[in-house]
């Protein structure tokens, strides 16, 4: 996706109703993505503290987040509109902000052909205030102009990005708090397919990522893993890293929940007869990806109380084995995504509930940080090579500026194995 034009007809933080941004003006737009060979090409937004850089990268999480939840089949009832039993909950015809457009070009593959569109897409959402949004296609080679579209749920994920990764390299909770709700609706996704028993194909249907401590970890594992080393080139050159080395991956496999969703370690065994099971294994939808990732390791050993440790010694064959049962780094993450979701666990539904609709800077203080050894899945030992150091070196122990451009190299090459996947 590469974004055209964002207005804000809504006031929104410090930025005024009648606010707009032009990414990219009209003749700079179509030498922009001439083909798929083109280099990824980021924007920089650039100004002084104050200037309302972070307003703008949260303004575009907040209309994705709310073009995304219109389209997402699984929605936790306290997060959807009811009349009489959630007057706040949420409704495609109310967002935050309440009026916008943004126009964008992404690629559609052929998919809409009917329209004359081979390869990019040129989409404009535009919303009115208590208006549902509506979708325009701008290059349409059957109608010129503004052509208004009715879509289903297929061809408006089609046209949404198909990842939307956040990242903050302080205490920016402005820009997170629409992925940090996001996390929380896959959550409740994965544990409402959990007890009706649905189908889970392990990975959360929402798209937008925040990548804070762990979930960094899990990217940097996961490329330096699985991405081709071309590719990778950058972290050895600007960085010195040559190789991931070593890491554990640490799951608890038995913890109980009930259908209330209050947990319970007596759960461990869940022994009592099927007709009595009110509670059932957190993980139990994911064990065949967390078997898979046994058959992937070094070596294991799992406690008494079911505590699952996974080592890892990287060699040629550590790769087969990942690329033989996973594939792509993308598709790897996206098991560790859902996996680090459910250290959610311990959030009651009546605070779920409270930060669907709440729109603080503080709403993260507000769930309770889950100590190291009461979360289903934490990385551990996460040991890299450097170029001229003998031993191995933390990336927990690299300068906060090498992580940060770790992150952000990461990030845009998940950026774009996302859009041509």
């Amino acid at each position: 996706m590469k974004l055209l034009r964002l207005k804000v007809d809504d006031a929104f933080r410090s930025l005024q109703a009648g606010f707009e941004l032009e990414f990219l003006q009209e003749w700079d737009r179509e030498p922009v993505i001439p083909s798929r060979d083109l280099d990824f090409a980021p924007y920089i937004l650039a100004g002084p503290n104050g200037s309302g850089k972070s307003n703008v990268l949260e303004v575009l999480a907040a209309i994705f987040y709310h073009m995304e939840c219109m389209y997402l089949e699984n929605l936790p009832d306290s997060f959807v509109y009811d009349e009489e039993q959630n007057r706040e909950g949420y409704q495609s015809k109310h967002g935050i902000p309440d009026a916008f457009e943004v126009e964008y070009r992404i690629r559609v593959n052929g998919q809409l052909g009917s329209w004359g569109i081979k390869d990019y897409a040129h989409v404009k959402i535009s919303k009115s205030k208590g208006a549902p949004p509506q979708w325009l296609l701008m290059n349409s080679e059957v109608n010129e102009g503004e052509n208004k579209l009715i879509i289903d749920r297929a061809t408006a994920r089609l046209l949404l990005p198909s990842y939307i990764l956040g990242y903050s390299s302080g205490e920016n909770e402005v820009l997170s708090l629409p992925f940090f709700k996001m996390r929380f609706i896959n959550y409740d996704e994965y544990y409402s397919r959990l007890f009706n028993q649905y189908d889970y194909n392990g990975k959360p249907e929402g798209r937008m990522v925040y990548l804070d401590a762990s979930f960094s970890q899990a990217i940097v594992i996961c490329n330096l893993l699985l991405q081709d080393r071309e590719i990778l080139k950058p972290f050895s050159e600007e960085l010195g890293i040559e190789d991931i080395k070593s890491f554990r991956i640490t799951i608890r496999r038995q913890m109980g929940v009930d259908q209330d969703g209050e947990f319970n370690t007596s759960y461990s065994n869940l022994d009592y007869p099927e007709e009595n099971k009110t509670g059932r294994i957190l993980t139990e939808y994911l064990s065949h990806y967390i078997d898979t990732l046994r058959r992937c390791a070094t070596a294991s050993y799992q406690t008494d109380e079911s505590e699952l440790y996974l080592d890892y010694l990287v060699d040629d064959e550590t790769r087969k084995a990942f690329r033989l049962h996973f594939g792509t780094a993308l598709e790897l993450f996206q098991v560790f995504q859902i996996m680090l979701t459910l250290n959610l666990y311990t959030v009651s539904s009546e605070l779920k509930k409270e930060l669907y609709t709440s729109d603080s800077l503080y709403v993260s203080e507000t769930v309770p940080a889950l100590a190291s050894d009461k979360r289903i899945m934490r990385f551990k030992h996460v040991d890299l090579q450097k170029h001229g150091v003998k031993e191995q070196v933390t990336l927990k122990s690299l300068s906060d500026g090498a992580q940060r451009l770790i992150k952000t190299i990461l990030d845009s090459m998940e950026h774009k194995q996302g859009e041509e996947g």
